[in-house]
């Protein structure tokens, strides 16, 4: 550490203890940091997909004869990381309907794209060309932002 930036750090009313406690305190926050993610199922898998980074590095470890160790690895953090994602909450009753109507997400993405693409080209800017935007579609501006808010 430079000279300046030590006494900046240290300010004029610090001693040299109270420098070297608040030092103390920042290393230890951030060694429990790291051990946190460490410990954690992300800090797993990436520990899992850099040992297999080196298992194919052939200055470190071998090299391309390694590929199947390699490969078991990255599925071990590839199923790590799956058992760490929540479980996917159940659809909503308004969520089951839409899905019953024929609007997925997956759909409702799609349409709204298509909506947004068709409105840009003919300029849908009045309520008669958005008549005619939905006639052409088969659904309105109105249904575009109900399934949407839906599935938000």
């Amino acid at each position: 550490m430079a000279k300046q930036d030590y006494e900046m750090e240290m300010g004029e009313d610090m001693c040299t203890a109270a420098y070297w406690e608040r030092r103390t305190a920042r290393m230890n926050a951030e060694i429990e940091a790291k051990r946190e993610y460490q410990d954690s199922p992300e800090g797993r898998a990436h520990a899992l997909e850099v040992k297999a980074d080196a298992l194919m590095n052939p200055d470190l470890w071998g090299g391309p004869e390694n590929a199947e160790q390699a490969e078991a690895l990255r599925e071990e953090a590839k199923r790590i990381r799956e058992d760490a994602k929540p479980p996917t909450p159940p659809p909503t009753p308004e969520q089951e309907q839409a899905i019953a109507d024929g609007w997925t997400k997956e759909v409702t993405a799609e349409r709204r794209s298509r909506w947004n693409s068709y409105a840009r080209v003919h300029k849908v800017n009045t309520p008669a060309k958005g008549d005619a935007a939905a006639a052409v579609l088969g659904y309105t501006f109105t249904d575009i932002r109900k399934y949407v808010a839906i599935w938000k």
